[in-house]
């Protein structure tokens, strides 16, 4: 090609055109662009399970309220306060299981966790009959209520190897279809209570029997969907190393547990000296406005067990920039889907919180300003649960349990010092919103400094826009 039409002899012609007065505006993000990236898709799985089980869960627990009413309300709770914090003991391999075998499956790991998890089911279901009695006298509730939900740990436990194993493989579909199971099992439980039928003496003993019968198919749909593992494959060490993992995480999860319970038992305490009748109305009405708030969390519980099994692989990567890059990547973009679950959730709480209270419990009516105020808490506890699943990915169990101790200490601390000053403005449930409030900032706050003590930046919005953009990192 000549010299004369080009200007140079070695170089090939070059066309080229001023730029646009007015440039095309990059197309907005859509979820389908979203729904492109691993953890979105999976969240999404997640979210759309969470939000078919809660529904099912919400039409069981206003009949179960309806039958119960606030008094029940606040009777029931006794009994789930134990039976939550013995199951903190029968998951207590859970986390470390799916870390190990997000990165490498292995039959001799999935029969060790297995039998571990049925062998904690014995002191957990001896912790529950024994606590009855002494906990039946100190809270004026039937002990039958208490003993009879000590049916339900070995029935969870079988449910929960399935449910792991699906969640290591990202398999989020099948992970799920065992609780939805339960929750619908539940509901038909507490159908035959409302229509009428009368499981035990009193409305509370019967609710515990309804709870425990919904485990049932939920035990039945895990076994059709994983076969039980061969437990003479297990072994002892792996098992001695499960525990070491798994103590600090569990005791984690019973902090994080007791946040939900600490401020109704405060209340419960506090009014007790009055009338038993008085406690139990009270502290069952700051009881459903937590659990109202608290959906806020569940909803955004989408994102860590997706994010967990992934980030248990980042870090098993070898060369350690590419384990840091993406630990950043995907803590940053859990961060913001938390962001994006929790603020409409907040605010929907806020702006409809009393409609809904007196449209579907006016009993509850006095739940509304509480689940309002608590909202709050629901934000800031999502925000924190990114950094509660990548410090156990990083193999740093003692971080996440530092991490729950802290607002842990904070939230009972302020509980009895506030709740018990029923006469002042700060006293009664206002209290214990006060305290759930300072936990969660607190908490939230404490759970970056960690991450970061890891090496771990600060959730970069630049990568969550990435992640929405028309082209993806590689692999993506």
């Amino acid at each position: 090609m000549g010299a004369g039409a080009c200007g140079s002899p070695s170089r090939a012609c070059e066309t080229s055109f001023p730029a646009p007065l007015f440039p095309r505006p990059e197309a907005p993000p859509t979820i389908w662009r979203l729904l492109r990236e691993e953890l979105a898709r999976g969240s999404s799985v997640n979210l759309a399970f969470i939000l078919g089980n809660l529904l099912i869960q919400l039409v069981a627990s206003l009949a179960l309220a309806s039958y119960l009413g606030p008094q029940g309300v606040g009777a029931f709770a006794v009994g789930m306060l134990v039976l939550e914090t013995s199951m903190i003991l029968v998951n207590l391999p859970s986390a470390a299981f799916v870390r190990e075998f997000a990165a490498q499956e292995e039959a001799q790991a999935l029969s060790t966790v297995a039998a571990l998890k049925l062998v904690l089911c014995l002191p957990a279901v001896a912790a529950i009959l024994v606590l009855s009695a002494p906990l039946a006298a100190l809270f004026g509730v039937p002990a039958t209520l208490i003993a009879t939900l000590a049916f339900y740990p070995p029935l969870g436990a079988v449910a929960s190897v399935a449910t792991m194993v699906f969640e290591s493989r990202r398999d989020m579909g099948r992970r799920n279809l065992p609780g939805l199971t339960e929750s619908l099992g539940r509901l038909t439980a507490v159908g035959f209570l409302v229509s009428g039928a009368s499981l035990m003496a009193t409305r509370p003993e019967s609710a515990a029997v309804a709870w425990t019968l919904g485990a049932v198919p939920a035990a039945l749909v895990a076994l059709a969907l994983a076969r039980f593992p061969d437990l003479r494959l297990a072994h002892l060490g792996r098992a001695r190393e499960y525990f070491s993992f798994g103590w600090r995480t569990s005791l984690a999860h019973l902090l994080q547990k007791e946040l939900l319970w600490v401020g109704t038992a405060a209340i419960y305490l506090a009014y007790i000296g009055v009338s038993v009748a008085d406690a139990q109305t009270r502290s069952g009405l700051f009881k459903v406005a937590y659990s109202l708030m608290f959906y806020i969390v569940l909803f955004g519980a989408a994102v860590p067990a997706m994010v967990y099994p992934m980030l248990s692989r980042a870090f098993a990567l070898p060369e350690a920039a590419a384990r840091g890059r993406e630990v950043h990547r995907l803590f940053s973009l859990a961060f913001f889907y938390e962001l994006i679950i929790a603020l409409p959730l907040a605010g929907a709480l806020v702006l409809g919180g009393p409609l809904a209270f007196s449209t579907v419990l006016p009993a509850f009516g006095p739940s509304a300003p509480l689940a309002q105020a608590l909202s709050l808490s629901g934000v800031l506890f999502c925000l924190t649960l990114p950094a509660a699943t990548l410090l156990p990915a990083a193999n740093r169990p003692d971080l996440v349990l530092r991490l729950f101790v802290l607002p842990g200490a904070v939230a009972l601390a302020l509980n009895v010092l506030l709740v018990p000053q029923t006469a002042a403005p700060w006293g009664g449930a206002v209290g214990a919103i006060l305290a759930d409030w300072a936990a969660a900032g607190v908490g939230f706050a404490y759970a970056l400094v960690l991450v970061r003590s890891l090496g771990v930046p600060p959730p970069s919005f630049a990568l969550f826009r990435q992640a929405l953009s028309k082209h993806p990192p590689a692999g993506q």
